[in-house]
């Protein structure tokens, strides 16, 4: 079996990454060339700063989020309910409110995503 050095290769490479590095650290962080660019294509200075558009849409999905445990806890106490229910009747009460609960959190996890 016959074998390879690959020292000198990953030498070589090492060397250019530090050297590349050094080149890119003098300029300015990721994040702060990000800012600058959103202020310039909002014509906003620095004393006037505004947050994003979607924060809103952010804290909109956040607050349903939070509904949509509460909903789901229900279906779920209305599934066990449902299943845990000592005679095997088909006429239920759970049923339709089960159908109900389940559209509800559908339409709720629609309209996140929208």
């Amino acid at each position: 079996m016959a074998t390879r050095s690959l020292t000198e290769i990953f030498v070589l490479m090492r060397n250019n990454a530090i050297r590349n590095r050094h080149i890119y650290a003098e300029d300015v962080s990721e994040h702060m060339a990000l800012v600058e660019l959103y202020d310039v294509e909002q014509g906003s200075g620095d004393n006037n700063r505004m947050p994003p558009a979607w924060i809103d849409q952010l804290e909109e999905a956040q607050f349903t989020i939070t509904k949509l445990k509460a909903k789901i806890n229900d279906l779920h106490m209305l599934h066990s309910q449902h299943l845990h229910r000592p005679t095997f009747d088909e006429n239920s009460e759970e049923e339709p409110l089960i159908e109900t609960c389940t559209s509800e959190i559908t339409s709720m996890f629609n309209s996140i995503h929208e």
